[in-house]
């Protein structure tokens, strides 16, 4: 069908598996992870641009708009050049410019619905095939803007942790110097000795000689390493 050769065409330009249930899109095979080979989608974008630039004033300024964004991409080796003034997403530049070009500002898609001056300049089988293009390229996009956002997501937290751990070393490094100890430094004291078998007897048997009863109030705010020293005790 009309269909199918547009998906087998889109598939061969760009390594997709047709018979996938899932929406088009670019998988790595050896790593399962969306792999975005710019130099594909910069023609197939340029595809849409070419068909679009044949409709109406529209339509022509929606390819104005896709042209430019492919303008502004400098390729080497099939890969766009990274803007070292981004940290750590060299390619939010590129995002940019291409997610413009398809999507509103809201996330949306743009709809493209070919008008009756496309639809005189193209025959059925192109605008099917433009039609899957665009759909394809917005769904690569898309893919590719989740993934932008696990990644994101992925530095904050593990700057968080590095952070998190610098402020430990410094903290406990502050009590150290000031020889001190925290609440939370007391409860682990507390565990090593009642854990240790060189201190643990002793520890108890001044405990039981001066204590009778625990009492224990607010059971459920008691956290796992007072717990430890409790079954101890008791």
């Amino acid at each position: 069908s009309q269909q199918m050769d547009a998906k087998v065409q889109l598939a061969e330009k760009w390594g997709i598996d047709v018979n996938s249930s899932d929406s088009l899109s670019l998988v790595d095979e050896e790593s399962g992870t969306l792999s975005i080979d710019i130099s594909a989608l910069s023609v197939c974008v340029t595809d849409i641009a070419r068909a679009l630039g044949k409709g109406g004033k529209a339509e022509c300024r929606r390819a104005e708009v896709m042209i430019a964004a492919l303008s502004s991409i400098s390729k080497t080796d099939d890969n766009v050049t990274p803007d070292a003034s981004v940290q750590n997403d060299p390619y939010a530049p590129l995002f940019k410019v291409l997610w413009t070009a398809f999507f509103t500002d809201k996330g949306a898609r743009r709809v493209l619905k070919p008008t009756k001056q496309l639809n005189a300049a193209l025959s059925a089988n192109q605008i099917e095939t433009l039609l899957h293009h665009y759909d394809a390229a917005c769904s690569v996009l898309e893919q590719w803007a989740i993934e932008r956002e696990e990644a994101k997501a992925l530095r904050v937290n593990s700057a968080l942790f590095a952070l998190g751990e610098e402020l430990l070393q410094r903290y406990q490094a502050f009590k150290e110097e000031r020889r001190v100890l925290d609440f939370v430094d007391l409860e682990w004291q507390v565990a090593r000795l009642l854990s240790n078998a060189d201190t643990a007897a002793y520890l108890q048997m001044r405990l039981d000689a001066r204590y009778r009863h625990i009492l224990l109030d607010e059971f459920q705010d008691t956290n796992w390493i007072q717990y430890q020293w409790l079954k101890k005790l008791a």
